[in-house]
C-alpha cells in the first residue's frame, strides 16, 4: 500500500520505511509484546501512517481510541459528529463525578442518568487543516468546542469555524498536574470535540448537507457552508481502523471505525451481586430494587448524615467531598477515617488517584489493551508505536524553554495525544528552585527515546543538577550513581528510585521485601509475598513517582492491612441490546396538564406499559408515569415539560430508535426526546405573538379538532390572511389569533 502511493512522487523513502516496519514486527514476540490481533492493527496503522507521510505533509494523521458513556442500544443510531468525546480516563471521570452521585439524583429514577449503560470505544483517524495546525500551540488539535443538541453553545467560538472550517478540538482535564478537585489523578484526562457540521444550529434546524439552512456558518476561505469534518464514507462499519484516511481538507478531517462496548453493569460488578429472587442481579434496575446486601441501601443526606433507604445505591459520596476532595472538611473526614463513600466497591476511592488509576486499568483491560494491569499500559500498543511526532514548527508546548532545561516535553503515553511533561531537577535558573517547585506531570522514563527528542543536536538532553537517583533527573539520562539491582540496591530513597525506574513489579517486590525484613526483622510467608507483590505493583510507574522509601513502606502497610477490591476485566461486545422504549425516558420530569382531553388517569405496572398506552392512543405525544403509585398520564404534543417532579418517568409515545423510517419522516425531533408533527416543525411551544392583528376573514372553527389538527388549521388561517406572519393557538380557549 505504501509502495503504491509512493509511486506518485514519494520515491523509495516510503517503501523503505514500510519494509523496515514489517521487519521490526517480525522480531516481536506476540505473547509478551502485543497480541496477533494487535500486530494486524499495528501493521495497518503503520502502513496508513506512511501513506500519509507519502503526501509530503509536515503534519501526521493521528489515530486515537475515543470513548463515550452512552445508552448502548442507540449509541450508533447517529453519526459521531457535532459531539464531545473523551479518552478512557475522561469518560470514567465523567461517570464518577457527573452521573453516579446518589444524593444529587432523583431517587425515583429507574436507570442511570441519561439512561447510560455502556462505554463505547471508537478508533478515530484525525488530520486537522494545515492552517490550524500551523497556528496552534497544541499539536494535532484545535480548540475544544462544547456541543449541546448539535449546537456549539459558546457563540464566541463561532469565529473559529469561519476561520478554520472543520476541525477536531481538545480540552485537557489537567493542567501541569492540577486536575478537577473532585477527581485527583496521576494521568491527565482529555475531552475532544468532533463534527462542526453547521455548528451554530441545533440538529433540528441544520437542514441537510445537500440543502443546508441558509443561516449555517460559512468557511471564510472557501465561501462554502461548514459541512463538518467527517470524511465521505468516513464511518467504517466493518473495521476497527477506518479505511478512509482524513486529508485535512474541508469536509475531511476525521474518520472512525466500528464501535465496541463494555457494559457498565458487568464492569462495576452489578451482574455479580446477589439479588432477591434470583442468583445475581440482571441489570441496574434489578439491582436498584432487589439487591440482597443491606450495605447498599444507604445514602448521604444533604448534611452528610448516612440514612437508610428502600432502594440500592450504586455510589454516593459525602457532600463535604462531592465538590472537592481538598476542602478542610473533606480532609478532616479522611484523616479521622470516617465513611465518605457508600455503594459498590468498584467506585470506592474517588479522592485517591491510585484508585482512579485502578479503575482506568480495569476498563483498559476489558477493552483488551495488553499490559493494562501488569505494565500500567492504558493505551493500545499499536497507537503508541505510530511514532507520530509532537514537535512541529509552532508547537511551543513541546519544546524545552531552553537547551538542557526540564521541559516542557510532550509524550503520548497516557492517552495517545501530545501531553506536556517535565524532567525534574534539570539545571535552570527557575525550575526546581525553592521559589518555584518542579512542574508536573513528570515525563515517562523513555521520553528521550521518542522520535522528537532522539536527535541531541536539535533538542539537547537535560542537564541534571546531580547524579543522585532521588532527584530523578539522572534516571532519564542513565547517569545515576548506584545499582538498580533489587537485590543490591541501597535501602534508601536512592535505591527506591533506581528500582522504580526498572518498571518491574517483581523487582519492586524484591526490593520492598528486603526493606521490610531489615526494618521489622521479619520473614515473609508465601502468601505474604504474594500480597506484597500486589502492593508493589502500585509503587512503580512509567514515570517517577517521587516518593520516599518511608512513604512507600507506609503505603504498602496500608495496602496489606486493607487490600482494595480486585477489579475484573469484562468482555466487549459489538452490539448492545436493551428493553425497547426505555432509552428515551426522562426521570424527574412530567408533562402538564397531566391528562389530555378525553383521557384520565390509568393504573399500569411500568413506565414501559404507560408508553405503550400512549402509542395506541390517537393524538398522544407524551406520557408521564408516577412509579410509586403506578399512575399513567397521557398528553398531546402541546403539553409542557416540567422538571423537579420526583418519582415521575416521562417520555415520547415511542423512542426514535424504535420507529421505522416512514414514522420518523412524520416527526421533527425537539429537545428531551420530544417531537412535533413534521408540518409544525417551526412551531414554538408555550409562546404567543402579540399584539393580535385585526382581519375581516372569519377564523376557523376548532371545535372537535385535536391539538395537531387545530394548530394546522390555525396555521392555514394565517397563510390565507394578507400581512399575517405568525399565528398563536390557545388550546385552553380554543382560540386562533394572528400577528403581523
Amino acid at each position: 500500500q505504501a509502495a503504491a502511493v509512493a509511486g506518485a512522487g514519494a520515491g523509495t523513502r516510503s517503501v523503505g520505511m514500510a519494509a523496515l516496519t514489517v521487519a521490526s514486527l517480525a522480531t516481536l514476540s506476540p505473547p509478551s509484546a502485543v497480541s496477533w490481533f494487535g500486530l494486524a492493527v499495528l501493521l495497518q496503522v503503520v502502513t496508513q501512517s506512511f501513506v500519509a507521510a507519502a503526501n509530503d505533509s509536515a503534519f501526521p494523521v493521528v489515530h486515537l481510541d475515543l470513548f463515550r458513556a452512552v445508552p448502548g442500544a442507540v449509541a450508533d443510531g447517529n453519526l459521531t459528529e457535532d459531539n464531545d468525546l473523551a479518552d478512557l480516563a475522561g469518560v470514567l471521570k465523567y461517570l464518577h463525578t457527573e452521573i453516579l452521585t446518589e444524593h444529587l439524583g432523583d431517587p425515583g429514577r429507574t436507570s442511570r442518568k441519561y439512561g447510560i449503560d455502556s462505554i463505547r470505544r471508537q478508533r478515530l483517524a484525525i488530520r486537522n487543516p494545515d492552517v490550524l495546525l500551523s497556528s496552534t500551540p497544541v499539536p494535532d488539535f484545535g480548540r475544544f468546542v462544547t456541543y449541546d443538541f448539535g449546537e456549539a453553545t459558546n457563540k464566541a467560538e463561532w469565529s473559529l469555524f469561519e476561520e478554520f472550517g472543520d476541525f477536531v478540538g481538545i480540552q485537557e482535564g489537567c493542567s501541569e498536574g492540577e486536575c478537577d478537585p473532585r477527581y485527583p489523578a496521576y494521568n491527565s484526562y482529555n475531552w475532544f470535540s468532533v463534527g462542526n457540521w453547521c455548528p451554530n444550529l441545533p440538529f433540528t434546524l441544520k437542514g441537510s448537507r445537500s440543502k443546508p439552512n441558509p443561516a449555517c456558518l460559512k468557511h471564510n476561505a472557501t465561501g462554502d457552508f461548514v459541512l463538518g469534518g467527517l470524511c465521505p464514507g468516513g464511518y467504517d462499519t466493518h473495521n476497527t481502523i477506518p479505511k478512509v484516511e482524513p486529508t485535512g481538507h474541508p469536509g475531511c478531517v476525521y474518520s472512525y471505525g466500528r464501535s465496541s462496548f463494555i457494559l457498565l453493569d458487568d464492569l462495576v460488578g452489578i451482574t455479580r451481586e446477589p439479588c432477591h429472587g434470583q442468583a445475581t442481579c440482571k441489570d441496574w434496575k434489578h439491582f436498584r430494587n432487589n439487591c440482597s446486601s443491606h450495605l447498599y441501601r444507604r445514602k448521604f443526606d444533604k448534611t452528610g448524615r448516612l440514612e437508610d433507604v428502600e432502594y440500592c445505591v450504586e455510589y454516593d459520596i459525602h457532600p463535604d467531598c462531592e465538590a472537592s476532595c481538598h476542602t478542610p472538611a473533606c480532609r478532616a473526614l479522611l484523616i479521622k477515617g470516617e465513611t465518605i463513600e457508600v455503594g459498590l466497591p468498584f467506585w470506592q476511592g474517588r479522592c485517591f488517584p491510585e484508585d482512579n488509576l485502578r479503575r482506568q486499568e480495569a476498563a483498559a483491560m476489558s477493552f483488551q489493551v495488553a499490559g493494562a494491569t501488569t505494565r500500567h499500559q492504558t493505551v493500545d500498543q499499536a497507537l503508541l508505536l505510530q511514532h507520530a511526532p509532537c514537535v512541529h514548527v509552532n508547537s511551543s508546548n513541546c519544546r524545552p524553554t531552553f537547551n538542557g532545561s526540564s521541559g516542557p516535553y510532550c509524550s503520548r503515553a497516557s492517552a495517545g495525544v501530545c501531553e506536556r511533561c517535565f524532567i525534574p531537577r534539570a539545571k535552570s535558573k527557575e525550575e526546581g528552585s525553592s521559589a518555584r517547585p518542579v512542574p508536573e506531570p513528570y515525563c515517562p522514563f523513555n521520553i528521550l527515546e521518542m522520535v522528537d527528542y532522539r536527535n541531541n543536536s536539535e533538542i539537547p538532553p537535560p542537564m541534571c543538577h546531580s547524579n543522585r537517583p532521588r532527584e530523578m533527573c539522572c534516571l532519564y539520562t542513565n547517569s545515576c550513581n548506584g545499582s538498580s539491582n533489587p537485590k543490591h540496591a541501597t535501602l534508601d530513597d536512592d535505591g527506591l528510585a533506581l528500582v522504580g525506574a526498572r518498571q518491574s513489579t517483581d523487582d519492586m517486590a524484591e526490593f520492598l521485601k528486603r526493606a521490610f525484613e531489615r526494618e521489622d526483622s521479619t520473614t515473609f510467608s508465601a502468601s505474604q509475598v504474594e500480597g506484597l507483590r500486589k502492593a508493589a505493583y502500585y509503587e512503580w510507574s512509567q514515570r517517577p513517582l517521587g516518593r520516599s522509601l518511608a512513604v512507600t513502606m507506609a503505603r504498602v502497610r496500608s495496602f496489606l492491612k486493607d487490600p482494595p477490591p480486585e477489579l475484573r476485566a469484562v468482555p466487549t461486545t459489538a452490539v448492545v441490546t436493551t428493553t425497547p422504549g426505555t432509552n428515551c425516558f426522562d426521570y424527574g420530569a412530567a408533562f402538564y396538564p397531566l391528562d389530555m382531553e378525553g383521557t384520565e388517569l390509568e393504573h399500569v405496572a411500568s413506565a414501559w406499559e404507560c408508553q405503550r398506552r400512549c402509542m395506541s392512543r390517537e393524538g398522544c405525544a407524551h406520557f408521564s408515569y408516577l412509579e410509586s403509585l403506578g399512575h399513567c398520564h397521557l398528553q398531546d404534543f402541546l403539553a409542557a415539560r416540567l422538571t423537579l417532579n420526583t418519582g415521575y418517568s416521562s417520555g415520547p409515545f415511542s423512542c426514535w430508535e424504535d420507529m421505522n423510517e416512514s414514522a420518523r419522516k412524520k416527526l421533527s425531533v425537539q429537545e428531551h426526546h420530544t417531537y412535533l408533527p413534521a408540518e409544525l416543525s417551526c412551531v414554538k411551544l408555550h409562546a404567543a405573538y402579540a399584539p393580535a392583528m385585526q382581519t375581516s376573514l372569519r377564523p376557523p372553527d376548532l371545535s372537535g379538532l385535536n391539538a395537531r389538527e387545530a394548530a394546522i388549521a390555525c396555521q392555514r388561517y394565517c397563510a390565507a390572511v394578507d400581512g399575517c406572519v405568525n399565528f398563536t393557538f390557545s388550546r385552553t380557549l380554543q382560540l386562533c389569533t394572528l400577528a403581523s
